[in-house]
């Protein structure tokens, strides 16, 4: 039997809190809807939510990052041993987990609540780096920034270069607006609208070729319901999407990044990982909320189709 494949993650942790409950008045005190009776729902959100999805998708996962040293931390702890994933979690006791937590009133969100610490010093990056260890003992490696403080560009740059010694293709997720530092990774994926913001230009054929240029790696750009654009050392593909329903877009650049990792690990190209995980993302934005795709809900990746070239 073929062994699963090990993908460490390393990025910004968070939980993902949902209060569902019912709005039929306004509160007499404040223009504001009173929300009654809310039922609490607890996820991983952030890179926790990209290392489950590849937990799903059939890979050994480790997972690496920072929580506070707070009962939200504990919760966040507890949940990624109880989702099968080993943890390389640096506890930090000088700033809060970071959570958002989404209040609902049906299906209408009604406000949203953050907590998160502002920044993070040096000493706290080296304890993150120090806690994830070598990737040595992994088949890919994902670094996913939601520009929370976890992937500094020191932390990106010492992460690759091990990664490059023992040969370990790294993909990236980056909300950064300058990729530069993530230079040496396999591939990295933005939305249309990061790509956007990185290179100044909403032609996503030219950002893609400024960020691989910035990055000297091959490039996903992905267009939503247009699907996605692949730029690598053979030009441009275009694959077209194949959601066939779309009921939530949450979380699904997660679900891509997951894919793209687990399908590298597993020894596909670039190419081919980019159809396949074209096909989780479908999967995933036709469920509700933050949702971990099953590798069994998805084709083998070497029977993904085929895009178009430009």
């Amino acid at each position: 039997m073929t062994r699963a494949r090990v993908v460490a993650v390393l990025g910004d942790l968070m939980l993902d809190v949902f209060e569902h409950g019912t709005a039929s008045r306004l509160s007499p005190e404040a223009p504001v809807v009173v929300l009654l009776n809310p039922k609490t729902t607890t996820v991983l959100g952030g890179a926790a939510n990209t290392a489950a999805n590849a937990r799903s998708l059939g890979a050994e996962v480790r997972l690496g990052g920072f929580a506070g040293l707070d009962a939200h931390g504990d919760t966040l702890v507890s949940l990624i041993d109880d989702g099968g994933m080993v943890s390389s979690v640096a506890r930090l006791p000088e700033i809060p987990t970071t959570v958002k937590r989404r209040f609902l009133a049906g299906t209408h969100q009604i406000m949203r609540l953050d907590v998160e610490a502002q920044e993070l010093s040096d000493d706290a990056a080296d304890r993150i780096v120090a806690a994830f260890g070598d990737v040595a003992d992994a088949d890919s490696v994902v670094l996913s920034d939601y520009a929370k403080g976890a992937v500094s560009a020191s932390v990106a740059q010492t992460v690759i270069a091990s990664a490059r010694v023992h040969g370990r293709p790294v993909v990236v997720d980056s909300k950064r607006l300058d990729p530069s530092c993530f230079r040496g990774c396999a591939i990295i994926a933005p939305n249309h609208h990061e790509a956007a913001a990185m290179t100044r230009t909403t032609d996503p054929v030219r950002a893609a070729e400024i960020i691989s240029e910035a990055t000297e790696s091959a490039v996903l750009v992905t267009l939503g319901a247009q699907g996605m654009l692949i730029h690598d050392d053979s030009g441009f593909e275009r694959i077209p999407s194949h959601a066939i329903e779309v009921s939530d877009v949450t979380g699904a650049g997660d679900t891509v990044t997951a894919a793209l990792a687990v399908a590298l690990a597993e020894g596909a190209t670039a190419r081919e990982a980019a159809r396949w995980a074209n096909h989780a993302a479908a999967v995933a934005v036709a469920h509700a909320g933050t949702y971990a795709v099953p590798r069994s809900a998805l084709r083998p990746i070497s029977e993904s189709e085929v895009g178009a070239a430009m």
